[in-house]
Formats: structure tokens, sequence, C-alpha cells
């Protein structure tokens, strides 16, 4: 028992060496870095100052360049911006006068083809006018020149429609602007478009003494 209890004093006493040396240990360092702070702080506090003095400057100079760059990018966006904006005006004026110049080009275009197309038009009707009237005129010819062959060969073979009431026109040989003659005079020629006594003599003088002849020619019965 009493080895036992050697044996803890023993224990106890190394214990008791370790942490005094621990701390004589822990002591040292402080006093190390106590030691070491002051040697090294004057070092650092000119590194600072030095560094202050010589890059501080720089430092500075670069961010008032960084600033004046900024600042002039600045500005010549604003620039670019307004020039854009210019130009947008520009080309919006430009291209209003363009389509107003091509609008009226077009309506100028529209009013000379609406003007040909209507004399066009106007010419095709014309042309149809004139060659419906060229038609009917060529229709009243044959029917005229039809109608003083039927009245020709009337005259000549002495038929017509004895049921129609025809008064015979005076003839100009018979009546004058002087009054009605009593009797002719011997030899003198009837005059030019006039009619004789007889329904056999009777010639017309013209086309338009058609319808005399007609007249005369149905105031004569055929003959048994």
């Amino acid at each position: 028992m009493l080895r036992r209890t050697k044996e803890k004093e023993e224990s106890r006493h190394i214990t008791d060496e370790l942490s005094e040396g621990v701390n004589h240990l822990r002591s040292a360092a402080a006093l190390a870095a106590e030691q070491a702070a002051e040697r090294l702080a004057p070092a650092v506090e000119n590194a600072r100052t030095r560094a202050q003095t010589t890059i501080g400057p720089r430092v500075e100079r670069a961010m008032d360049a960084a600033a004046e760059r900024a600042e002039s990018a600045r500005k010549m966006s604003r620039k670019a911006r307004k020039q854009a904006k210019a130009a947008a005006k520009d080309g919006r004026r430009w291209a209003d006068k363009a389509s107003d110049k091509a609008l009226r080009r077009a309506e100028k275009a529209t009013a000379k083809a609406e003007g040909e197309l209507s004399k066009r038009h106007w010419g095709r009707w014309m042309l149809g006018a004139l060659g419906v009237g060229a038609a009917i005129g060529t229709v009243g010819a044959l029917i005229r020149r039809r109608r003083a062959a039927e009245w020709e060969e009337e005259q000549e073979f002495g038929y017509g429609d004895d049921s129609a009431s025809v008064t015979p026109m005076p003839t100009p040989s018979a009546t004058g602007p002087s009054g009605p003659k009593s009797a002719e005079t011997p030899g003198a020629q009837p005059a030019e478009g006039s009619f004789g006594s007889g329904a056999g003599d009777a010639t017309p003088s013209g086309p338009d003494d058609t319808s005399a002849a007609h007249v005369a020619g149905r105031g004569q019965q055929p003959e048994g």
C-alpha cells in the first residue's frame, strides 16, 4: 500500500512539473511575440507609409482615368443616341416625302390611264356609232332602191292597189306659181321632174320623185 502511495506522489510531481514547463513555454512565446512585434512594427509602419505615398496616387490616378473614360463613354453614348434619333427623324421625313411623291405619281398615272381609257371608250363608241350609222344608211339605201325598183315595175306594167283611194298630185305643168293654166303651150317641153298627161309617159326624174310616180301609177286602172 505504501508502494501505491509513492507512485501516486511521483505521478503528481511529474504532472506539476509538466504544467510548470508548459506555462514557461507559454510565457516564453508571449515574450517572443512581443519582442517580434516591437521589432517588426517600425518596418510594417514604414511599408504602410511607403505604400500610401507611392501606390495611393497611382490608384487615385487610375480611378480618375477610369472615371474620365466612363464619363466620355457616357457622353459618346448620349451623342450616338441623339444622332440616331436625328437620323430616325430624317429617315421618317424622307420616307414621308418619298411616299407622298410616289402617291402623287400614282394618282397622276391613274388619272392619265383613266383619261386614256375614257378616250378609248369614247373613240370606240364613236366608231360603233359611225358603224351603226353606216349600216343604217346602207340598209336604207337598199330599201330605197328596192322600193324604186318596185315602183318602176308597177309603173311599167301599170298595176296597183285598186282598193286604196289615192288622190293624184297636181303636176307642175297644170299648176304654177302664177295659178292654174288653161292649156299647155304647144311645143313646150315639160319641166324636169314633171309628169305628162298619160300614165305610160310618166317617168320619175330622180330618186326623190319615185313617190309621185307611184301615186300616178296607182291612179290608173290596168287595161283588160
